[in-house]
């Protein structure tokens, strides 16, 4: 009876050992197996391996799970058939019985313990589970080789590799979601990381500032009759015109013309003071707008319609504030721009 039972607790335990084994290399997600591959270690190394070559890591498992889960049951009737048959006799309807009762008692315990319980504690805790159980688990796909080198010759022909993206937008935004739901990240972090895809749908006509507002000066004014102006100006990059707001000839930094009025050049024209400015269109996606202005090293841009005429400008400050949501500084009296510019507009239409 002993042996029965050593033999029974083997199975199960066996049997549960490659369910856990199972769950956990197939729910380890492909990102998390390339961050732990940057720790160098053996186990990361054997983990990419198993991960890498999925089709011959599942013939290994469902080889050990025939063994083990199938066979054992098997092995188990026989020695269960010969103990009843010596305990009870070999003709003896008690053996039937009682071997139908531990067939059904074995089969109630593989469910639960050998297959339910270690697959959903392999699910749940597949990182670690993986991770430990790498090594081994490549050591016996090579013992076994031939099995699964035989097993693979068959099955490869039903099976087409098809690469995927590892992961993408939808999945990033849901995890972000559930790590802020969870505690694992800040609510505001994760906020930002959702705002964070919406550069690529934020086009600069919705976040320019509209040329109503457009701060400029005009390029033939000299700094004297500017002064007034620049020493209030609320913006540290003002726009230069020729007589008209289509007409933008540069920009200019007001600590430029600051400096140009302390070192007695106050009959120049602001023009002396000119820098290239960018014009980029009214569909410009935000994240294309944010690496020209890395690149050019300028904070600011002309916007201009589909007839070339000026529409607003836009800065790096609008385009980091899709991100951020509106930064509002110790000048600023309008928080939003271009909601003030559309009040504006429909009280004029409604005059």
């Amino acid at each position: 009876m002993f042996t029965l039972l050593l033999l029974s607790a083997a199975v199960i335990l066996t049997s549960g050992l490659c369910s856990l084994v199972e769950a956990a290399v197939l729910s380890i997600p492909e990102a998390r197996v390339r961050q732990l591959l940057e720790h160098n270690t053996r186990r990361s190394h054997a983990l990419k391996d198993v991960t890498d070559d999925m089709p011959r890591t599942i013939s290994v498992l469902v080889i050990l799970s025939n063994i083990f889960g199938a066979n054992g049951p098997a092995l188990i009737s026989v020695v269960a058939t010969a103990h009843f048959s010596t305990t009870f006799g070999k003709d003896d309807p008690r053996v039937a019985w009682a071997l139908g009762l531990l067939m059904g008692l074995l089969s109630l315990l593989i469910i639960v313990l050998a297959e339910i319980l270690p697959k959903t504690l392999g699910e749940r805790h597949s990182e670690s589970v993986a991770y430990n159980s790498a090594i081994p688990l490549r050591w016996i796909s090579i013992i076994i080789t031939p099995l699964v080198w035989f097993i693979s010759l068959i099955t490869k022909p039903m099976l087409r590799k098809e690469e995927g993206a590892t992961t993408d937008e939808s999945e990033i935004r849901m995890l972000a979601r559930i790590g802020a739901h969870e505690g694992e990240i800040d609510g505001h972090e994760s906020d930002m990381i959702q705002k964070v895809f919406e550069l690529d749908d934020t086009l600069a006509s919705q976040i320019m500032t509209p040329r109503v507002r457009m701060f400029s000066f005009d390029a033939a004014a000299t700094l004297a009759s500017l002064q007034t102006q620049i020493l209030e100006a609320p913006h540290s990059r003002i726009v230069l015109i020729n007589g008209s707001p289509d007409l933008v000839t540069g920009m200019v930094l007001r600590s430029d013309l600051l400096a140009g009025l302390v070192q007695g050049r106050g009959d120049e024209p602001v023009a002396n003071f000119s820098r290239n400015v960018r014009f980029v269109p009214r569909q410009a996606p935000a994240h294309r707008l944010l690496r020209e202005f890395q690149e050019s090293r300028q904070h600011l841009a002309v916007v201009v319609d589909e007839y070339g005429g000026v529409a607003g400008i836009i800065t790096l400050e609008d385009v980091l504030e899709v991100i951020t949501g509106e930064i509002v500084d110790e000048q600023d009296r309008v928080i939003d721009l271009q909601a003030d510019a559309r009040r504006d507009a429909s009280g004029s239409a409604q005059v």
